[in-house]
């Protein structure tokens, strides 16, 4: 089976708005610890944990839509849970120390980038590349945040920050390019 085929089929049912829905989120984020890095611990534990509610309800959703079609629905499911109950936990804490913020954080870091490299074995071509990118990418994120505790506030908000600001970008390719695969997809079809 031709290569194109193959990324075009594992890509079929994947939302690709989700995916940009994602992206965009992550900017935001990315953003905002970059322009306010000075902000207070519990301002950015807000923004944090919103950041990774969303993220983990997007996983949910994303997971129960691919239920029939993908067989690793049930990590993404398990990676929306992780990051639900991670948020809320912040959320209803967030004057939690720095240290149990930034193990929290670094946590769901390393365990997204770990899914995102597993997950992308399913796909074939560029989205396997791109979701192997980013799942380093996280991870590394994670483990410089667990093993760098000490470096301060105004670091920790550079070091996501600009994780915001290289994960989005990605989040938003792959989405644009799995919406391009269903597109000539569906055009095969006819």
């Amino acid at each position: 089976m031709d290569t194109t085929v193959m990324e075009m089929e594992s890509v079929r049912d994947t939302q690709w708005w989700i995916l940009i829905l994602r992206g965009i989120f992550a900017i935001l984020f990315g953003v905002a610890m970059l322009l306010w890095p000075g902000i207070t611990l519990l301002t950015a534990a807000v923004i944090f944990a919103l950041f990774i509610l969303v993220s983990g309800v997007i996983d949910i959703i994303s997971s129960i839509m691919q239920i029939r079609t993908n067989s690793t629905w049930w990590l993404t499911m398990l990676l929306g849970i992780v990051q639900v109950a991670a948020g809320a936990y912040i959320a209803q804490r967030p004057g939690i120390t720095l240290s149990v913020l930034i193990l929290v954080i670094g946590f769901v870091l390393v365990v997204r980038g770990l899914f995102e490299f597993i997950v992308a074995f399913d796909f074939h071509g560029s989205m396997r590349a791109l979701l192997i990118v980013v799942g380093i990418i996280t991870a590394m994120a994670g483990v410089f945040v667990l093993r760098h505790p000490q470096t301060g506030g105004i670091a920790f908000a550079w070091i996501l920050g600009i994780y915001g600001l290289i994960a989005g970008p990605v989040a938003i390719a792959m989405g644009i390019q799995t919406k391009h695969f269903q597109d000539q997809l569906k055009t095969a079809e006819k």
